[in-house]
C-alpha cells in the first residue's frame, strides 16, 4: 500500500474496524474492554499506527467484512488475524459446536440444514439423548428420495 497519511489512513474501507479492534483491547472506557482487553488480548504495537495494520493486511475486502482472530486465545498480530465475513466470523466463535460424521465435520446449524430440520429441533434432539449418528439414520433416507 503506497504511503499515506494517519489522517487519510480514516478513508480505508476498514478504518472503523481497526479503531474499534484498538478501543476495545486498550480502552477501559470501551463497552467491549471487559471481553476483550480486560482477558489480556492486545493489539500488537505495530498495528497500532493504522498505516502499518492496513500494509499488513490490506483494506477490508467488501462490506460486511471485518477483522477475524484465527485462534481466539492470541491477540490482534500479523499471521493471526484476516478479513472475514460475518458468516465465517460465526463459525470462528468459541461457543460453536461441531460433531464429525464419517470425516465431515459440521456446526450444529449446518447438519440441521442437512438434514432438513429446524435447528431448535435439532438441537432439542441432541439435548435429549439422540446422538448424530440416530438422527442422520433416521432423516437422511428421506433426503435421497
Amino acid at each position: 500500500m503506497a504511503f499515506v497519511s494517519i489522517h487519510d489512513c480514516r478513508r480505508i474501507p476498514g478504518y472503523n474496524s481497526w479503531y474499534r479492534m484498538i478501543q476495545r483491547c486498550h480502552n477501559p472506557e470501551d463497552k467491549n474492554y471487559e471481553t476483550y482487553g480486560a482477558r489480556g488480548l492486545t493489539v500488537h504495537p505495530r498495528w497500532r499506527d493504522p498505516r502499518n495494520f492496513f500494509e499488513d493486511m490490506g483494506a477490508r475486502p467488501a462490506p460486511g467484512y471485518s477483522i477475524d482472530r484465527l485462534d481466539n486465545s492470541l491477540g490482534y498480530e500479523p499471521g493471526n488475524c484476516r478479513w472475514a465475513s460475518s458468516t465465517t466470523q460465526r463459525l470462528n466463535q468459541s461457543n460453536v459446536v461441531f460433531l464429525e460424521h464419517n470425516g465431515e465435520y459440521l456446526c450444529l446449524k449446518d447438519w440441521a440444514r442437512k438434514l432438513g430440520l429446524p435447528y431448535s429441533t435439532f438441537r432439542d434432539y441432541l439435548r435429549y439423548g439422540c446422538t448424530l449418528d440416530d438422527l442422520i439414520a433416521h432423516y437422511e433416507p428421506r433426503l435421497a428420495t
